[in-house]
């Protein structure tokens, strides 16, 4: 995406409604099933064959036409996203001395083939300066930690190259890829994303059934062999990553417009147009990979820790002090003269997590025993039994030193424990500064099960199990009493409910032997005047419900259900993923229905959106959804009305209004800027 242009002209652009003049119908039929809640690899599947089989065009002179069209400035020269050049066409020409038709998923890739629909595929190529193309090679995209020699550029677009600072680990044989990689501008990362994300889906068929990922040790390590994801873990959130963070251009739109002509091949780039959908396709419950961030940091800058002494001697600085949130100590004497001091930190709740880190960055001067790190799961005094220690560190200077304190998880009352020990004497005396500190632990989201109990407490029991079946939250003991509130901690992800009795009759009380007939037991609060065994009134069964922190509903029952019955759900960013209800009955359009009509304004929204509404089905719900699915605001309405709501905390990013009337939804969009 180029950045120069006004934010009135971005904002104009933006208002465009996704480009939908020039995209006609061709997202129809994809538009109506992703309204349904359609995701993942079904999703995936539905682009492919819609973007599949398109007209394949000359390479050498096709596309040397297009480019000369399509990728030029309005002074006619050529847009190169590599390096600053003033180059210009001639007539429908490339000066071909100077520029390339470079291949952005390079073509070695595949091996290097010219007889395959992929190597002149628009979608792929961008004019490119010989030496950049040169240079490159064929690098896979990445973050630059070391430059070579001449980069990044000095001027737009600032293009760098260099080794990967991100270690990609490949899905398959665990192979660390840390060669040179290429890193484009910042102002067009989306473009290249987007580019990667459309081959991912066009040639999947191609990159699976011909092996992509054994063509040489590049592709094995950038290749996932998994058809969904393609990508290995790494480079696939690196590309959703910039994705999300450069938006398409006008530049991107107008191509990928003249490129769906049927002069040329006729067919889109979904990511240019629908840019929600790499979310869904790819999004952290569809690839099976943790979310970028699994872990909830605290900074603890603000002199949070106990400075305690056990030990103390004469030094210049013999005790921990904080200024700022930074520690220092200095217990140097020049003579023998021991000190030992502590920082302790705590008690931390440490129970539901798997993963607990301490993260700081440690200043060493002189030379003496390192720090220890220690834990203890009862107490916090120094000189109290059970402390654990988990790493030394400090012999050298260390930016984000992270200390891993998993194996004090499950414990619910954890003190955190930084030891420092001296002689005083020169070689035995470090002075330290401990700064940046941060404690991090895998993150997780409240969820409350409340329970009414039928007449038997003691027979139920629940548990709630995760994907691979493993038991993450249970019953704390026998139920007694009327009622129970349950709380869980779960990271995203999708999990089932079970919950049991013990009695095989549900949540109901068992029914009685007792033949009545023509009784009268209304008054007796059993449900009415019948012949044969009395039915159970429903006021008399117990029930449930399972909420997330928001109070969104995640699953529910009760009643009579004889020994178990299970209720499927799932977490997304800490609240209820929720889609379409799963009700076959229901008829989906993206705009009108015969008895409902939606509208919201505008379409690029800063603090607030306006949503107009109206049905014959006498009441509404209007939800407010992410790409991801989470549910970010829910709404009740009647007949019809107009809503003002106040978005100005939601991140930016595309959100879709669904309306459910009766039997009938409407989805639209806005984005949040």
């Amino acid at each position: 995406m180029k950045k120069n242009i006004t934010l009135f002209i971005a904002l104009i652009l933006l208002l465009t409604p996704f480009n939908s003049q020039a995209q006609g119908t061709y997202y129809d039929g994809v538009e109506t099933q992703v309204a349904s809640g359609l995701n993942c690899m079904p999703l995936k599947q539905a682009l492919h064959d819609l973007i599949d089989g398109h007209t394949v065009r000359s390479y050498s002179t096709d596309l040397a036409a297009f480019m000369c069209m399509y990728d030029v400035d309005a002074n006619g020269f050529l847009i190169d996203r590599y390096k600053n050049t003033s180059e210009m066409c001639s007539g429908s020409s490339l000066p071909s001395s100077l520029i390339n038709r470079e291949h952005v998923l390079p073509r070695s890739w595949w091996g290097g083939s010219t007889g395959v629909t992929q190597y002149s595929d628009f979608h792929n190529l961008f004019p490119s300066d010989q030496q950049t193309n040169t240079d490159k090679s064929a690098y896979p995209l990445g973050v630059v930690s070391n430059p070579l020699s001449g980069y990044p550029y000095a001027t737009f677009p600032m293009t760098n190259i260099g080794l990967d600072a991100l270690s990609c680990t490949n899905i398959d044989a665990g192979t660390t890829f840390d060669d040179d990689v290429f890193e484009p501008d910042n102002g067009y990362k989306g473009d290249f994303a987007r580019a990667f994300l459309y081959m991912a889906v066009r040639y999947q068929d191609e990159i699976i059934a011909g092996n992509w990922k054994g063509i040489n040790p590049t592709t094995t390590a950038v290749f996932s062999n998994d058809i969904l994801t393609i990508y290995e873990p790494c480079l696939l959130d690196l590309l959703l990553q910039w994705h999300n963070q450069d938006a398409p251009s006008q530049l991107e739109i107008d191509r990928n417009n003249a490129i769906a002509l049927s002069s040329n091949q006729g067919n889109r780039n979904p990511f240019i147009d629908h840019p929600e959908y790499a979310d869904l396709v790819w999004n952290a419950t569809c690839t099976g990979n943790p979310p970028v961030n699994t872990l909830c940091e605290t900074p603890l800058d603000n002199c949070d820790w106990t400075a305690i002494s056990v030990v103390t001697n004469t030094g210049s600085q013999p005790t921990w002090t904080c200024t700022s949130g930074s520690y220092d100590i200095n217990a140097f004497t020049n003579s023998t003269n021991p000190s030992e001091q502590w920082l302790v930190y705590g008690p931390i709740n440490m129970s539901g997590i798997d993963t607990a880190n301490l993260v700081l960055d440690i200043i060493e001067g002189f030379s003496g025993p390192e720090l220890d790190f220690l834990w203890n799961a009862t107490s916090g005094s120094p000189t109290a039994t059970g402390w654990n220690s988990v790493a030394m560190a400090g012999n050298t200077s260390t930016t984000g030193f992270t200390v891993d304190y998993s194996v004090a998880t499950g414990n619910s009352a954890v003190y955190l424990g930084i030891k420092y020990t001296a002689t005083g004497a020169a070689g035995g005396t470090h002075s330290f500064t401990l700064s940046n500190i941060k404690y991090q632990e895998s993150c997780c989201a409240g969820v409350d099960l409340a329970i009414n109990f039928d007449a038997s407490p003691q027979q139920t029991s629940w548990e709630i199990l995760d994907a691979s079946n493993t038991v993450v939250a249970s019953s704390t003991g026998t139920y007694s009493g009327a009622s129970a509130l349950e709380t869980a901690c779960l990271a995203d992800g999708c999990y089932s409910l079970i919950v049991s009795d013990s009695g095989n009759d549900g949540m109901c009380p068992r029914r009685t032997t007792t033949v009545l007939t023509g009784i009268n037991i209304a008054t007796l609060g059993l449900g009415g005047v019948f012949n044969g065994s009395p039915r159970i009134a429903a006021a008399m069964c117990g029930d449930y419900t399972l909420t997330d922190a928001n109070g969104v509903l995640l699953a529910s029952g009760g009643g009579r259900f004889g020994s178990s019955e299970t209720s499927n759900f799932c977490i997304s960013g800490g609240v209820a993923a929720l889609v379409t209800p799963n009700n076959n009955d229901l008829f989906v359009d993206a705009k009108i229905q015969e008895n409902t009509q939606l509208s919201i304004r505008p379409n690029i929204v800063q603090d607030q959106v306006h949503i107009n509404y109206s049905t014959k089905n006498n009441t509404a719900k209007i939800y407010i959804i992410n790409v991801n699915g989470q549910l970010v605001g829910e709404y009740l309405g009647n007949e019809s009305g107009n809503i003002t709501l106040n978005v100005s905390d939601l991140q930016t990013g595309y959100y879709f209004v669904q309306m459910i009337s009766g039997n009938e939804v409407i989805v639209e969009k806005f984005f949040k800027n």
